[in-house]
């Protein structure tokens, strides 16, 4: 079971994978519940990464050609069995809307991928319930979206919402609420942001995303304390010292005006998402501070809506498409227990963020 998968050849190394196994599928070769090879043997086999290899698998199960059974490996679907992803029914995307109840710009990055992933029409746009009210909702969901549930950044989903529906939370601010979760290595990207700025130069930096604690508890929300947390260590390696005049709620315009425009103003800010980086330059802006002359910005997710902001973002992105094949892998999974998967993602360097003369504000 080693068809040759040509590493110059134009179509994707996963789709060359997925071919070659379904074509073993479909000749015979393998027949209805025969156990595929797993993941490394595959690897081996092809001469490809485990991504890659998990990927051809992700796609195979999506058409019913393989089925995973927790615990045992992946098999050989019976005959006729090709459908959607999801078995009995659809999964749905549960976001939280914004004003007029439309999907947030910065997820449309996620809500797009896991469309892609699901193509059948497994994947539904759901709004999450205002004011928290999830009784009405949780009907809803048992009704039309039997397979589970992919919840987005920022959503916050009650309790026991895990043993009514698999539910994968990506990005949670709270954690283990649901069993399976997408985790953004938040504190690698705080930390990877700031020693950029401070690589640029910059030596007075803020945060925009939470207060600093001060020796209080951390923020509720574990994304901001782990972006807070790597952005303090970046400072502590290089010297620097953590200000709390220089850390501000995402939501607070007057704190983030004195960041970016008070006496001991920063030169450089990193930010808990690309929304609120995008508030900050406009803040900045309307406080006449240019940017990033005067100013670097540092935002976080990579998502489309930066690239049609002016100026365009700087910002820690992630490969959306794949984090939405593991979310719908994790779908999958469901009987596997608690899972948790990691993303670390790379600085992407655009309009906001520039080297600062020497000498920069301490």
């Amino acid at each position: 079971m080693a068809p040759e998968v040509k590493l110059d050849d134009s179509t994707p190394l996963y789709e060359q994978v997925r071919r070659a196994v379904e074509a073993l599928i479909d000749s015979g070769d393998l027949s209805p519940g025969d156990r595929l090879p797993s993941e490394p043997d595959l690897c081996r086999r092809f001469g490809v990464s485990r991504i890659t290899a998990r990927r051809a698998m992700n796609e195979l199960a999506r058409m019913g050609l393989v089925i995973r059974r927790s615990g045992l490996g992946t098999f050989v679907a019976p005959k006729g069995a090709r459908r959607g992803p999801y078995g009995p029914g659809p999964a749905a995307f549960l976001y939280a809307p914004r004003a007029g109840g439309q999907l947030p710009e910065e997820l449309a990055p996620l809500a797009g991928e896991l469309s892609w992933a699901a193509p059948e029409g497994g994947m539904l746009l759901l709004a999450a319930p205002p004011g928290g009210d999830w009784a009405a909702a949780l009907e809803r969901m048992r009704a039309i979206c039997p397979s589970g549930v992919v919840m987005a950044p920022g959503v916050t989903p009650p309790e026991g919402l895990g043993q009514i529906l698999s539910a994968v939370a990506v990005d949670p601010a709270k954690r283990g609420l649901v069993r399976s979760e997408i985790i953004l290595d938040r504190v690698a990207a705080g930390r990877e942001a700031a020693h950029y700025l401070i690589r640029l130069g910059h030596r007075a930096l803020g945060f925009v995303g939470c207060a600093a604690p001060e020796g209080g508890p951390a923020p509720d929300d574990a994304r901001a304390a782990d972006h807070l947390r790597g952005f303090a260590e970046a400072l502590e390696l290089s010297g620097l010292t953590l200000s709390s005049e220089r850390c501000a709620d995402a939501a607070d315009k007057d704190a983030i005006a004195g960041i970016v425009a008070g006496p001991r103003r920063a030169s450089g800010v990193v930010c808990l998402d690309d929304r609120s980086a995008a508030n900050t330059v406009a803040i900045a802006r309307s406080e006449g501070v240019r940017v990033p002359e005067e100013l670097s910005v540092i935002g976080h997710g990579g998502a489309r809506s930066r690239e049609q902001a002016m100026p365009v973002l700087s910002t820690v992105a992630y490969d959306w498409k794949e984090i939405a094949s593991a979310a719908v892998e994790l779908l999958t999974r469901a009987g596997d227990g608690p899972v948790a998967e990691s993303f670390t993602g790379t600085i992407e360097v655009h309009q906001t963020s520039a080297r600062i003369a020497a000498g920069g504000r301490e």
